[in-house]
């Protein structure tokens, strides 16, 4: 048998190693958006599936149906108060949804609905001015036609996470820092200063603590000062609510003294090679969880892991307080 030959075809003979590289290649990208197509055909196009029916979201993420974001404001609603009747017992709040635009919903109150200013503490009625953006939960009424009730109505005020640099109770001086660097604030006696929870006074503040500041303010722009803010000396912002960032350590248990409420944990710290020992306070205040149940202190044990999270002390030289400590681990039995 002879050699095999195959006839070139027209307009081939005088094509160039070059020209026939770039037609393989265009070739090859043809086959491959043939291909593609192909897929998007079986499978539809934007999370549709042949059949016309989108395919569900995946339950319980964060902001999907099911999810932690969907249970919390299924009984509430944020917007600004349009209008409010403290005789007539309504208040109308205009609600602002993306892509769909304002729209109004009338509240009932009355006196039993709880009104409170975010991070400052409870209000009333009255201070719900027009135009406020306020967060309110209600309840519905089985009955058709009417209005769902306001159980809290929540006044928003502009927030942000910063650590204090300096204080000055005398003079009414708050200067924090923060992302936008160094920030001013006005302190008076009417400012809410609180740590889990309990109530203190402004001279309670140190520096380094991180806390968040509640201010009349802003709210699209929560953490960003005017530029008077930012000079040493002005401010023409007031702190209202001050919550102080409860500290935490976390280390295994060295010591336990029941008796006199001494709990000492072994604490390791960069750039040490031995861990250091922190002695905390604990009074009838103070929670101590295993698990989800709530123990005493003579059910710790040396060499427990534990988070403490704990307060500054009230008198100078003593010990910090424990507000509360969580067992995290226990070491194996042998």
């Amino acid at each position: 048998m002879g050699p095999i030959t195959f006839p070139l075809r027209a307009g081939s003979a005088g094509r160039t190693g070059k020209e026939e590289t770039v037609k393989k290649r265009m070739m090859c990208v043809t086959v491959a958006l043939c291909f593609l197509g192909s897929a998007f055909a079986a499978h539809g196009v934007e999370g549709v599936p042949q059949g016309g029916k989108p395919r569900e979201e995946p339950k319980g993420a964060r902001g999907k149906p099911g999810g932690i974001l969907e249970s919390y404001w299924k009984d509430r609603s944020r917007g600004q108060v349009k209008s409010i009747d403290l005789k007539g017992g309504k208040l109308v709040l205009t609600i602002f949804t993306r892509n769909v635009g304002p729209s109004d919903k009338t509240f009932l109150i009355n006196a039993e609905t709880k009104v409170e200013l975010l991070g400052v503490g409870e209000r009333t009625l009255a201070d719900i001015d027009v135009g406020r953006s306020v967060v309110i939960r209600y309840k519905e009424d089985n009955e058709k036609g009417r209005n769902p009730t306001a159980l809290t109505i929540t006044i928003q005020l502009s927030s942000t996470r910063v650590t204090v640099k300096s204080v000055d109770v005398e003079g009414g001086r708050l200067v924090v820092t923060g992302r936008g660097g160094a920030m001013n604030f006005v302190v008076t006696d009417e400012t809410k200063v609180r740590i889990d929870g309990e109530e203190k006074t402004l001279a309670y503040l140190a520096p380094k603590d991180v806390v968040t500041l509640y201010f009349k303010g802003d709210r699209r722009e929560p953490g960003r000062m005017p530029r008077t803010d930012r000079e040493p000396g002005q401010t023409t912002r007031t702190a209202l609510g001050i919550k102080i960032q409860m500290p935490w350590t976390a280390g295994a248990v060295r010591r336990i003294n029941v008796r006199a409420g001494k709990i000492v944990v072994a604490v390791r710290k960069r750039g040490k090679r031995e861990p250091i020992e922190l002695t905390f306070a604990v009074d009838d205040a103070t929670k101590i969880f295993i698990g989800a149940d709530e123990k005493a202190l003579g059910d710790l044990a040396p060499k427990d892991f534990v988070m403490v999270y704990h307060k500054r002390a009230e008198k100078p030289g003593d010990d910090p307080i424990a507000a509360s400590i969580r067992l995290e681990k226990r070491p194996r039995p042998r």
